[in-house]
């Protein structure tokens, strides 16, 4: 998989991470690498931008519910978990505040997974890359 990285320099630094391909059990670990060494070399608020990606398994969950919670400081979920990470991530429902990790632009496929799982109730999905960027407030 290819994963583009861009960051904006805006009010506040903002990663944005662009994978294209199919987001599955072969791939979701570079999405997961790609923010660690991101998330290591300082960045603090992450976009993944999905408008490239036409399909995700429940391991790409996993792998934006290993981003959400490396950004919140949180022990991620070991990648074997695989459906207990997604079970998790709709039965907890809001996670809480998660103002440092934002969607982009899933094509439908992927934005019904996303709903389906529960994962849209806690984190914010945007259409427009300036709209997501200028929602980061803090």
């Amino acid at each position: 998989m290819e994963i583009t990285i861009t960051h904006s320099e805006g009010n506040l630094p903002v990663t944005i991470l662009k994978p294209h391909g199919v987001l599955d059990a072969a791939s979701y670990g570079e999405l997961i690498e790609a923010a660690q060494s991101e998330y290591e070399i300082g960045a603090r608020r992450m976009i993944v931008d999905l408008s490239d990606v036409a399909h995700m398994s429940s391991a790409g969950i996993v792998a934006l519910h290993t981003i959400l919670k490396l950004l919140q400081g949180s022990e991620p979920a070991q990648a074997e978990s695989g459906w207990e990470a997604t079970r998790a991530v709709a039965q907890k429902g809001g996670i809480g505040p998660q103002g440092r990790f934002k969607l982009l632009s899933p094509q439908p496929y992927v934005d019904q997974v996303l709903d389906m799982v529960g994962f849209k109730k806690f984190i914010d999905v945007y259409t427009d890359e300036e709209t997501a960027i200028a929602s980061f407030d803090n």
